[in-house]
């Protein structure tokens, strides 16, 4: 009983001790876990000390059942030899019964004696019955034992685990199934083997002592190299305890383990994992770092480190303070209430390196919680954009000096912003902005240029040999960093000598020239590093828009004072009779206007032959007037009167050598000369000229200017004489003077004439050329409407005439639109991006009538070819491009008189798109060629109106394309036309907008013009709308105020009552109706105005129906929105 007690208490010991190794987790491993998570190995070792405390109860158990079967067969011995003991008595007493019957004295003389006996024999049967029923009790707990035993055997049997169980020198005595299926082996082939034979280890004899050692004193835990049957080696985890029994003596040695391949293959998975991840860490460009509640880093990666300039080492343990500006640690310190409500925050702060260095980072906080809820820290990723920042004050610098370029005109406002925003970009000591002047070879201070005090420096530069020479050669930036070391151009050696150590030199480029250059220089050597030489060279080329604009500007300027001085002149002269006073005034407006040092007029008198010099200035002061015999073979003078050519030196001394006739100056030095003849019907009645003492003070406009006024000289000293003489004649020529009043009246008369004749021919050119293309496009028209009337069953070229028809009518849209921006009352025009292949099918689609139908009505055949390559978009007007298209072929088509072949090609030649079309016709000499171009020559007689390739020539120009003609009489023409290619991904114009139908809608159309009216009425019902029509501003007032109507169109120009009226009046009525103005008179109208009217929008006529469904549709979903 009491071993029994003693297995049942071992047992429950070992399930309780399993269970709490079971139910208790490690405490380090419940902390990384967060408390959730068991050992790996508390179930193995849990199994592993219930098999051991098994295993001593069992070595107990079968201890204690040795002694009970030891006991029991000795108490049986006992049993057995009494029980021979009574079957020996019980013969003795039967036969004593046998003697007592034949002997019954005996029997009863020894009745006594037996009586004794039978005492002892009861006595010996209790006995036998209590070994008996102690036997039954033993048996019966040996069976429960037995059962328990099964019971643990059947658990030992079916665990995963491998169970091997050895005697005290290391023979195994037993194992499971599980090291049968894990090793490989059968129990009878392992049962009586050394458990080292499964030991791969090349120290399995050292280790097999160590693990001997340990097990025997408080036993063993590890994972060892075993080897298979089949000899593969594989990890293995063991345990290993002792088995004693109740002497405590050592009795078996058993082991517990698994095989944990597959768990070191997850284990290593694992590791490679965090590795990757770890990698993957440090080679982020953003900085990652773990920083604690005391705002202390005790993480960050490689990145983190170099945009704070520590190594990781010295970085770990920094606190934020330290790496950060007072500002920017009071930032952070601001966040540290966001993070603790558990929220991320993101934001910006400076950064300081560890050099002193300052950068900018912008960061996200993300906080980290602990499982108590408190706030331990937060995360850091964060990213330096210094760079970035640098770019944005760039981009800025950048946009303030464009607004300033195009929004201002006064040179020193724009000149002094210009430095002053460089100077956030760029340290200088020393700048300067220089142009070049009209001769392209002297350089001028922006200041001097444009009559400005704003530099200190205002001496001009020749441009040779400069610096500034070099980079108008190479359209580059010339930057010398260290002008003690190397000076390559003398003002290089100039300004070192002042003390400069740096320089750089931009060009001021405009349209691929050199037009000025932008100047900084500093005393410090190396002040400027590659990004600040091309920043600078960037903000050149605004500086570069904005001179350019400032000498149009000039020019433009300078265009109308010249308009105006001629005008005054002409005023002037024409105000006069008197000659002296007419030429004094001449003198008066040319010296405003001209710079000069001398000045005269000499009349020729041809009769006399001589010269007259009627005015004539020196340095302001009148000379008194003589005359000089005229020399055939005389000066300068003379030989401008015999050419009645005008004659200009810019600079004496390099031209002398070269002049028509030899000659000198005499008197002052002069440096520069203009002298122009004073002609009247191609007659030279004198000269006038002007003189400088400074090289290169005149110019081709002074020339110009010169000439007009010599023209208007030559008029008024004509008129004057004539004049003068009628004076002296006076008394006795009183009619001939009537006359001559009444001449010079019709000569005015005439100007006026010739004025008006002059608009009216360019009127007349304007319509001519507006004549040809609408013929053009109303040929194609006639043409395909006359074939489809012949063909009217034939549904494939009804289809494509009409298609042609609508392209053709859209085109002469086109045209009238382009007329209008002459005029100025459309801007509308938005370049778009155009097929030339698409548009070469076009234009022959279009001509089809022509060189097809109406040849072979003539008996002759045109053939035209399309070899169409793979090409670029280009940027322009589809319809201006097919209109040159149209005029070519046709000119094709009238150069081959007998037939012939019309070639049209397209291919890329670099970043152009090539377009040539060639024919196979009479050709043209090379005169033709030179003026095939010029406006209103023609070689098609009265048929011709010289306008077709001119337009062609101007289009393709507008389009920023060359267009070339080679050919020779007898061999054909081919032209061809080169056009900037449009690079693919290039969105020139923005996509429409996919058309949508709207909900049926009451709409009221308002026009004077019934066609117009009722063709947009059958439009608008075709959508499905209502319409209703009035004929007029005031029926539309009235019909409004009759019904409700959504939209309404009005066109613009009615009598009566206009459409702005018309607007006032609906809006007036119900402020919530779209209201559209039709016009076909341009459609350049203020949007303030079409605002404040309550005007929608404008549709141009002619208005195509896509365009009606789209602007519906807008108003429609704009609708629902409200």
């Amino acid at each position: 009983m009491r071993n029994r007690n003693r297995i049942g208490l071992l047992f429950g010991l070992c399930v309780l001790l399993a269970a709490l190794t079971w139910a208790e987790p490690n405490p380090e491993e419940q902390a990384s876990t967060g408390g959730n998570s068991h050992s790996p190995y508390a179930l193995p070792v849990a199994v592993g000390v219930f098999v051991v405390l098994w295993g001593a109860s069992v070595a107990g158990v079968m201890a204690w059942n040795r002694t009970i079967k030891r006991k029991v067969r000795e108490r049986t011995k006992e049993l057995e030899a009494r029980s021979d003991q009574l079957r020996i008595a019980n013969e003795e007493a039967e036969v004593a019964n046998e003697e007592l019957q034949t002997q019954s004295e005996e029997l009863e003389s020894l009745n006594e004696e037996l009586s004794i006996t039978n005492e002892d024999l009861e006595k010996k049967a209790q006995e036998l019955s209590a070994a008996n029923e102690e036997l039954k009790a033993a048996l019966v707990q040996q069976k429960k034992d037995h059962e328990q035993i099964t019971f643990l055997a059947s658990i030992v049997e079916s665990t995963m685990d491998s169970v091997i169980a050895t005697d005290i020198k290391g023979r195994i005595i037993y194992v499971n199934p599980a090291t049968e299926r894990i090793f490989g082996y059968t129990a009878d082939e392992l049962i009586g083997q050394p458990a080292s034979k499964l030991n791969a280890s090349r120290s399995a004899p050292d280790q097999e002592e160590e693990i001997l050692r340990k097990t025997l004193k408080e036993g063993w835990e590890g994972v060892l190299t075993d080897r298979r049957r089949d000899g593969a080696v594989f990890p293995f985890w063991t345990a290993t305890s002792k088995i004693v029994d109740e002497a405590g003596k050592v009795i078996a040695l058993v082991g517990i383990g698994r095989d944990i391949t597959e768990r070191k293959r997850v284990e290593e998975a694992l590791k490679k994992s965090e590795e990757k991840y770890r990698n993957l860490v440090e080679s982020l460009e953003e900085g990652i770092g773990i920083v604690d509640e005391n705002e202390t880093f005790t993480f960050v990666n490689r990145a983190a480190a170099h945009i704070f300039g520590y190594s990781k080492e010295e970085l770990i343990g920094k606190n934020i303070q330290e790496l950060t500006t007072p500002e920017a640690f009071q930032r952070v310190l601001d966040q540290t209430s966001v993070r603790k409500t558990g929220k991320s925050s993101e934001y910006e702060l400076t950064a300081v390196r560890k050099d002193g260095t300052s950068r900018v980072i912008v960061l996200m906080a993300t906080p980290i919680i602990g499982d108590d809820g408190r706030y331990r820290g937060y995360f850091w990723l964060f990213r330096d954009i210094t760079e970035r920042k640098r770019a944005e004050n760039r981009l800025a610098v950048a946009r303030e000096i464009t607004r300033i370029a195009n929004s201002s005109l006064n040179v020193q406002k724009v000149y002094q912003a210009f430095f002053t925003e460089m100077a956030k970009l760029v340290a200088f000591d020393r700048s300067e902005i220089a142009v070049l002047d009209a001769s392209g070879e002297i350089l001028i201070p922006l200041a001097s240029a444009f009559e400005a005090l704003l530099s200190q420096h205002k001496t001009k530069h020749l441009l040779r040999g400069t610096g500034v020479e070099w980079t108008f050669e190479h359209l580059a930036p010339l930057y010398e960093p260290d002008l003690e070391k190397e000076r390559r151009f003398p003002e290089s050696r100039a300004l070192f000598e002042e003390g400069i150590r740096s320089c750089v030199i931009l060009p001021l480029i405009h349209k691929g020239k050199g037009i000025g250059a932008l100047s900084l220089a500093s005393g410090k050597p190396n002040a400027y590093s590659e990004e600040d030489v091309s920043i600078l060279d960037q903000i050149a080329g605004q500086i570069a828009t904005s001179v350019r604009n400032m000498q149009l500007f000039k020019e433009t300027r300078q265009r109308a004072e010249y308009l105006e001085g001629l005008h005054q002149v002409g005023t002037a002269i024409t105000s006069e009779l008197d000659l002296n006073q007419v030429l004094k005034r001449v003198y008066e407006e040319v010296s405003r206007r001209i710079p000069l040092s001398t000045f005269h007029i000499a009349l020729y008198d041809e009769e006399r032959r001589n010269l007259h010099f009627e005015l004539r200035v020196e340095e302001g002061k009148f000379i008194e007037k003589h005359a000089r015999d005229f020399s055939e073979d005389g000066g300068l003078t003379e030989w401008v009167i015999r050419s009645r050519q005008s004659l200009l030196i810019r600079d004496w001394k390099k031209e002398c050598e070269h002049l028509p006739v030899k000659a000198k100056i005499i008197g002052m030095p002069t440096q520069s000369l203009l002298t122009v003849p004073l002609l009247i019907h191609d007659r030279a009645i004198g000269v006038m000229s002007v003189q400088s003492y400074t090289a290169n003070a005149f110019h081709e406009r002074h020339q110009r200017i010169l000439e007009i006024v010599a023209h208007q000289v030559a008029i008024a000293t004509e008129n004057a004489r004539l004049f003068e003489s009628l004076r002296k004649k006076n008394e006795d020529l009183y009619a001939q003077t009537q006359e001559l009043e009444r001449a010079y009246g019709e000569l005015q008369q005439t100007q006026e004439q010739l004025v008006q004749t002059e608009k009216l021919r360019a009127l007349g050119e304007m319509a001519s050329g507006v004549a040809h293309d609408f013929n053009n496009l109303l040929g194609g028209i006639l043409g395909w409407t006359q074939l489809m009337q012949l063909r009217p069953g034939n549904k494939e070229d009804v289809e494509r005439g009409l298609r042609l028809i609508k392209r053709a009518a859209l085109d002469g849209a086109e045209t009238v639109r382009r007329i209008q921006e002459f005029t100025r009352v459309r801007r509308d025009k938005t370049p778009g991006r155009v097929d030339v292949n698409e548009v070469v099918r076009g234009a022959v689609e279009v001509t089809r009538p022509k060189w097809k139908d109406q040849a072979q009505r003539a008996g002759i055949t045109i053939a035209v070819e399309t070899v169409l390559g793979k090409v670029e978009t280009v940027e322009g007007s589809a319809s201006d491009l097919r209109e040159v298209l149209i005029n070519l072929i046709l000119n094709a088509v009238d150069a081959m008189p007998q037939g012939g072949t019309i070639c049209l090609r397209t291919e890329m030649k670099g970043d152009e798109v090539c377009l040539s079309i060639a024919d196979t016709g009479v050709g043209m000499s090379e005169t033709v060629r030179q003026k095939i171009f010029d406006p209103f020559f023609s070689t098609k007689g009265m048929s011709g109106d010289g306008l077709g390739l001119s337009m062609a020539y101007g289009i393709v120009t507008r389009h920023g394309g060359k267009i070339s003609v080679e050919s020779a009489e007898g061999r054909g023409a081919t032209f061809t036309i080169r056009l900037p290619g449009s690079p693919e991904g290039m969105e020139i114009m923005e996509k429409a907008s996919p058309i949508t139908e709207a909900a049926p809608m009451r709409i009221l159309v308002i026009d004077d013009d019934e066609s117009i009216r009722l063709v947009l009425s059958e439009m608008l019902e075709s959508m499905g709308h209502y319409v209703a029509i009035a004929s007029g501003g005031k029926a539309g007032v009235e019909r409004f105020s009759e019904e409700r109507f959504d939209i309404v169109f009005t066109d613009l120009g009615m009598p009566g009552m206009s459409g702005w009226d018309v607007a006032g009046a609906i809006k007036e009525t119900n402020p919530d109706t779209i209201l559209f103005l039709v016009t076909g008179w341009g459609i350049e109208l203020p949007r303030r105005q079409l605002e404040e009217s309550g005007v929608y929008d404008v549709i141009p006529k002619p208005f195509k129906m896509e365009e009606l469904t789209r602007k519906i549709a807008e108003v429609a979903k704009a609708r629902k929105t409200w």
